[in-house]
């Protein structure tokens, strides 16, 4: 048993891919008398050294990670794990680069989203097999039945604003990122583990990450031409991916009347309301094809190039080998020649059971929840004295430590934390059991009523 505080703090990075999970998460815990803590990642992380002893969620298993980790434990927090990058993840030695090979013994469960993941910790990095259970992914957890039926709702919607409409989404973040230029993400990549920079095997493989999202990056700007120019009546909004700079595409598109570029938003709804959904491989690719939607990706020039191989979404969607022939595609599924939806659809189906477990009677919240409140010892949060404060101290430790780019993409307010939590009460058909409470620097408490 865990003698900790019925408590889990959830740090947020990204706050369209993160958030409405986290927040899914946090009521199953409060059904089990668990609160929470979530909130901006730089609050919740330097929390660990100011509040009440209870369990702390990493987002991933790299070497960043795991330096946040070893502090987090040495002020007496239990660690529970998600990794997060490996969500659209299809192959195991990928997989394992985003992940430390010591930080293992720092984690005392992790929480997996499928099988390859979970043969991929134990086998390549360690891992006791008791410590990880496979439960899939709480962002899975949104794409089924009864969460399901909200975002339907809310992509019914967007379709009666828009009309129908082809959604491109782009992840190009290498060659287009907010945090600078292509030296600066390298140090990224070199900083979380990802690669040594004196082993010429690692550079060699980013090198071809780069060009890979190079060529992948030029196929977008040429599929958006191609498309505005012989199929100008096809409405395509271009949704950046959230590490990018969504001013280089509005740039891109300023004369393309056709195109819109939407940013700054949770994607699913977005994933639903699409007559097609196109992507390079990336996760939302993986996700559009979970909630339904007809979904095309577009490689360029795979030949010689691993890292088509290495993304699920690659696995279990319609290929296509150049901007061109995925012109060609487009243009056929719009005007009903073809439905990408259905070709070679239970392959594809039967691809995605071994990535991420998405069935079964259980959301992923819930067998989370159930096994944390299985861990700790028999005391009741709703009697908790625990009142974590951003005091005067941590405020200025935030101020000289934040930085801008950093709370750009995770900053949230109490009215989106609450709406989530209205929204989940009102899909799953239970009363409140949640109390959203405000501390400050995006981070709010969510206690059991």
């Amino acid at each position: 048993m865990w003698d900790v505080e019925p408590i889990v703090y959830m740090p947020v990075e990204v706050k369209e891919r993160e958030l409405a999970a986290r927040v899914l998460m946090a009521r199953a815990l409060a059904e089990r008398g668990i609160a929470s803590v979530i909130g901006f990642g730089e609050a919740v992380t330097r929390g660990a050294a100011f509040w009440s002893a209870g369990i702390y969620l990493i987002k991933g298993l790299n070497a960043v990670q795991k330096r946040t980790a070893t502090r987090i434990r040495a002020h007496g927090h239990r660690l529970i794990a998600l990794d997060e990058e490996a969500f659209g993840v299809a192959d195991s030695n990928y997989m394992a680069k985003d992940i430390d090979p010591e930080i293992a013994p720092l984690v005392d469960l992790v929480f997996g989203q499928g099988e390859i993941q979970r043969t991929t910790l134990v086998e390549k990095r360690g891992f006791v097999p008791e410590k990880v259970l496979v439960t899939g992914n709480p962002r899975a957890d949104l794409f089924r039945t009864p969460l399901r039926e909200e975002v339907e709702a809310r992509a019914t919607k967007i379709r009666t604003r828009i009309g129908r409409f082809v959604l491109v989404n782009t992840n190009t973040g290498a060659v287009n990122s907010s945090w600078g230029s292509e030296d600066r993400y390298r140090g990224i990549l070199a900083e979380i583990g990802w690669f040594d920079p004196r082993d010429p095997e690692g550079v060699a493989l980013v090198d071809e990450h780069l060009r890979h999202d190079r060529e992948n990056f030029q196929a977008v700007i040429a599929l958006l031409r191609t498309l505005a120019s012989k199929d100008p009546d096809i409405p395509v909004i271009v949704r950046p991916h959230p590490t990018e700079r969504a001013e280089t595409w509005q740039e891109l598109v300023r004369d393309l009347p056709s195109v819109q570029i939407v940013h700054d938003t949770e994607p699913t709804a977005w994933l639903v309301a699409a007559d097609l959904v196109v992507v390079t491989g990336c996760t939302t690719g993986l996700e559009a094809f979970m909630l339904g939607t007809p979904v095309l990706s577009m490689i360029e020039n795979p030949a010689g190039l691993r890292f088509p191989e290495f993304f699920a979404a690659n696995k279990v969607t319609v290929v296509a080998a150049s901007s061109a022939k995925a012109a060609a595609l487009v243009s056929r599924h719009w005007n009903r020649l073809t439905d990408l939806g259905e070709i070679d659809l239970s392959r594809r189906q039967e691809a995605l059971q071994s990535y991420i477990q998405s069935s079964g009677s259980k959301l992923a919240v819930d067998q989370i929840a159930e096994v944390l409140r299985g861990n700790l010892t028999a005391r009741s949060s709703k009697n908790l004295h625990f009142a974590p404060i951003i005091d005067a101290d941590f405020d200025d430790i935030l101020k000289k430590n934040v930085k801008r780019v950093k709370w750009d993409k995770a900053k949230f307010s109490v009215s989106e934390v609450r709406a989530l939590v209205e929204r989940f009460d009102r899909h799953l058909g239970q009363r409140p059991v949640v109390t959203v409470r405000d501390l400050a620097w995006s981070t709010f408490l969510l206690k059991p009523t």
